[in-house]
């Protein structure tokens, strides 16, 4: 079973939402996000960032820290590899585009045996088994695991630390919580309408 390369269609790519809908105040606070991601933290924490905004603050903080953790809405493109056979952990890369990236991508070891059920060495037993039903029953389970990942659309925690050269994928989640959306909403609503100032209704007298 070979999931070497995988290229995934979409009619539409994830969309930037900053629209001409944006408060003031909200376009400035987004502005100040990218220009200075230390911000992101604590109360002020968005329900999701992206994969560029992310990068930016772990440039800014590497020196301090060991690594940096954010969550990014996206969707896979495509995979580039993945390693099972004779290993006792799992190499699984691909490609994601969040709106602001589209990035290769290291899908932590755990997340992948969480979906497939069964270690790399269970799964590589399995494979070569004598037994046909076992092997059978194999290639559907890794078959339903690519099916997973060719329509993943959803939430990543992704972290950038020092060890690896490629961003991690620590959590996966397909979708997007209610409690993620209605925080993404409030950034997006649409300003109060504004009161005009008052003016005089006395006419201008234009004349010399």
């Amino acid at each position: 079973m070979h999931i070497d390369s995988v290229p995934i269609s979409r009619e539409h790519a994830a969309s930037n939402s900053n629209s001409s809908i944006v408060p003031d105040d909200e376009l400035i606070h987004m502005v100040d996000v990218v220009e200075h991601p230390l911000i992101l933290s604590g109360d002020r924490e968005v329900p999701f960032t992206y994969l560029a905004s992310l990068s930016a603050k772990w440039a800014a903080i590497k020196d301090k820290a060991t690594h940096v953790q954010g969550k990014i809405k996206c969707f896979l493109t495509g995979v580039k590899g993945f390693r099972y056979k004779q290993r006792t952990t799992y190499e699984l890369l691909c490609y994601v585009d969040d709106g602001s990236l589209i990035s290769e991508i290291l899908i932590d070891h755990n997340v992948v045996q969480k979906g497939i059920g069964h270690s790399p060495l269970e799964v590589t037993s399995a494979l070569s088994s004598s037994d046909k039903q076992k092997v059978s029953g194999m290639k559907e389970i890794m078959r339903q695991f690519q099916a997973f990942l060719a329509h993943f659309e959803g939430m990543m925690l992704v972290e950038i630390n020092k060890t690896s050269s490629l961003p991690i994928a620590k959590e996966m989640t397909q979708g997007c919580s209610a409690s993620d959306a209605r925080l993404l909403l409030r950034r997006l609503k649409p300003p109060p309408p504004r009161t005009p100032e008052h003016r005089s209704s006395d006419p201008i007298e234009i004349s010399p």
